[in-house]
């Protein structure tokens, strides 16, 4: 029955997976339950995956033929530089002179302002745990690094951009922090983006309307040029449905002897 059906868990959306409604097939659909561990300090449920045959799935979702289809339910993570109390005060106040005058639809909570060094995206904690192993040792020995809030720029097109962001000046020691925490990311199995690696601070995303931006109100926001020393990195779960929405769960400290 696998080969030629599409697993899919009843608690993600499932609209834009299936060609026609999916309430149609729900009740009338054979059903497995599958043991999965929420979270680290969750008891194991059975969650009810729904089989859906191939010819009334979308082409996305065919390509999981004779697969379970896990990877959406999955909690996700990332590595980032965390940001100190006085930086993240300084930019919560520059996005607030901005939120109303230009349109994003998304400005993430103060809490979650932060240096993304690796998006890992899904991942079970077994996998995440030989993580938090491997990418602590890579970094042990990295030398601390100095940053700089450096201005506000954007992502995507000129006129509509997706990410609004400030910029940081960085040595080459967080440039070297970055591959160290890449190349040990890979060794575990993540694949993770292949485009040159650009430090900046997310302050607002998702573009919401037709409108065009007028560049000349970021340029009358004047970002302190703050600096700090980075001692250590983190590793972060997203929790979608949170406020603030990223949850840290391992320190992992720079220039351990």
């Amino acid at each position: 029955m696998v080969s030629n059906y599409v697993a899919v868990c009843r608690e993600i959306d499932i609209s834009e997976k299936l060609k026609i409604n999916p309430r149609k097939l729900i009740d009338k659909s054979p059903k497995l339950n599958i043991t999965s561990q929420r979270g680290p300090r969750e008891e194991p449920k059975r969650i009810p995956y729904y089989f859906f045959p191939l010819e009334l799935c979308s082409d996305k979702i065919k390509a999981q033929k004779g697969r379970i289809f896990m990877a959406e339910s999955m909690p996700h993570f990332f590595i980032a530089v965390p940001l100190p109390d006085p930086v993240r005060k300084v930019l919560h106040r520059e996005a607030e002179q901005l939120r109303g005058r230009v349109p994003y639809k998304q400005w993430p909570h103060p809490e979650d302002y932060h240096i993304t060094l690796a998006f890992l995206g899904g991942a079970g904690f077994h996998k995440i745990n030989e993580l938090k192993k491997t990418v602590g040792l890579a970094v042990k020995d990295c030398d601390p690094s100095e940053l700089t809030l450096n201005g506000l720029g954007t992502f995507g097109k000129k006129d509509q951009p997706r990410v609004l962001w400030a910029g940081v000046s960085a040595d080459q020691k967080l440039f070297d922090l970055q591959n160290q925490v890449y190349e040990a990311c890979v060794s575990v199995g993540f694949e993770l983006d292949k485009r040159p690696y650009k430090p900046h601070i997310t302050l607002a995303k998702k573009w919401k309307t037709n409108e065009k931006l007028d560049r000349g109100i970021l340029n009358e926001v004047t970002v302190e040029p703050l600096s700090w020393e980075v001692n250590g990195i983190v590793l972060y779960q997203i929790h979608p449905r949170r406020i603030p929405k990223y949850q840290p769960l391992k320190i992992l400290p720079l220039g351990v002897d």
